[in-house]
Parts: C-alpha cells; structure tokens; sequence
C-alpha cells in the first residue's frame, strides 16, 4: 500500500469517526437542589421551578437539600453526583 492510499483510507476512517460524533446527542448540564426523593425518582428545584430527575448514578443517594449537578441526555434528566 502506497503512502497516497495509507492517506486516503485514513481520511475514510476520520470522516466516518465524524459522522458518529455528530450523531451523539447534544448534553445539557445544571445544578440543581434536591427538594424529595420517592423511591427512584428525584425532585428538583431549577431557577425557581420543578424538575423531576428519574435516574441518578449507583455511587451516590440523592438527598433533600443536597446541590448536585444533573445532565438531560436523550430527554432524560439524570442525577450525576453531590457537589461539596
């Protein structure tokens, strides 16, 4: 295989990488407080308003009053952790 080919496929693979970046949905981040916890779903006050998260990470139990920053990934607002 030539250097020119070598360069040409390796442009291949570089666009086909691009095209599935593009395709990852956009992340969108906030902290937020915790108001109440009813079993997997997580209440939370944003700027004056409601949200209700419905997954959080397996390392960390939300908790009323705790500031924790959440990220909305494919419409779904998941707890990451507890800011200190």
């Amino acid at each position: 295989m030539t250097s020119r080919e070598l360069d040409r496929v390796a442009r291949r693979f570089a666009d086909q990488q691009s095209g599935r970046f593009a395709a990852l949905p956009g992340l969108q981040g906030a902290v937020c407080t915790v108001t109440g916890v009813s079993g997997s779903t997580v209440t939370l006050s944003w700027r004056g308003g409601t949200l209700t998260g419905t997954a959080s990470c397996a390392s960390y139990t939300p908790a009323a009053g705790d500031r924790v920053l959440c990220l909305l990934i494919d419409s779904q607002l998941i707890v990451i952790d507890q800011l200190v």
